[in-house]
């Protein structure tokens, strides 16, 4: 199939599980295949070819009720052309930051030396690299986004054939199904062993507890097990709550701190007193000196 349509313009590489990678030599020759194989409803995943992807920057020091359409303008202004232009929220404020993707170009790296847009000073540079493993919310596997799969849907789960989105279970339960490791956890848990492993490989000088993990669906057992935890340790209250409780306790004790604090200030008040006292008698006692011997 492959020798009718690329006519030898591709490598297969045999991998592990009875898999296959086929690598293009050219951007015909893949959109070729890659329209081959869904035409055939072969299952397979892919990546978005190099010259088709995105140039992403970051702009940063401009203020961040700028308008994108303002940003756009003026890059475009200087021969760049902005696909997609965003902001970077944190704790839901807006930071006087800019993601920007720009149409793959020669000249796209000339947007480092970028100085001052929209009358401001700026700095434009890469962003930072991820260090984590993206996977599919399509067939749950590593390596590669939904977007460019298409394989068989798992559910996320209960580990079924058939997208997350069209579960019958809509409720929180205990019983879910890693399709990974068939342990019992959603298949996108960041403690799954299948996770672990691969982020190693991948990542191995990674810390676990520094990754940005997503908040994800936990087994129902581990909700269970913080509940009971909770029973034994009694509820958590407030600074407040502890005031309101408990009025006569909390006056006597704060009359008590007040008192201290008191006592402490006088007794520095004291100690300062009695040494401006010794330092004026040591004044006098020169003073009365340099007379002495100034007298004829």
């Amino acid at each position: 199939m492959l020798e009718s349509v690329a006519s030898g313009d591709y490598e297969i590489k045999i991998l592990q599980g009875e898999r296959v990678k086929i690598q293009t030599k050219s951007p015909e020759s893949y959109s070729t295949i890659y329209k081959e194989l869904k035409n055939r409803s072969t299952e397979f995943f892919t990546y978005q070819p190099k010259q088709e992807r995105s140039f992403r920057v970051v702009l940063k020091r401009i203020h961040p009720s700028t308008s994108t359409d303002d940003i756009k303008q003026a890059l475009e202004d200087l021969h760049h052309k902005p696909n997609n232009i965003w902001k970077k929220y944190q704790n839901k404020k807006t930071l006087p930051i800019f993601f920007i993707d720009l149409q793959p170009n020669p000249n796209n790296k000339h947007v480092y030396s970028i100085k001052s847009l929209l009358n401001c000073r700026v700095e434009i540079e890469p962003p930072k690299p991820k260090r984590e493993i993206p996977q599919c919310s399509n067939c749950q596997q590593y390596g590669h986004t939904q977007k460019f799969c298409h394989r068989q849907s798992r559910c996320v789960k209960c580990a079924e054939s058939h997208h997350t989105k069209n579960c019958p279970r809509k409720e929180r339960s205990d019983k879910v199904k890693c399709i990974l490791c068939e342990g019992n956890h959603p298949a996108n848990y960041k403690g799954c062993i299948v996770y672990k492993e691969l982020q190693n490989i991948k990542y191995p000088n990674t810390q676990p507890n520094k990754q940005k993990l997503k908040r994800t669906e936990k087994p129902e057992a581990i909700v269970n097990q913080t509940q009971t935890k909770a029973e034994f340790t009694g509820p958590k209250k407030s600074y407040a709550n502890t005031v309101e409780s408990n009025p006569t306790t909390n006056s006597t004790n704060i009359e008590q701190q007040v008192g201290d604090i008191v006592r402490i200030l006088n007794t520095s008040i004291q100690a300062l007193m009695n040494q401006m006292l010794q330092m004026t008698q040591m004044l006098s006692e020169i003073m009365s000196k340099m007379s002495s011997h100034s007298q004829p």
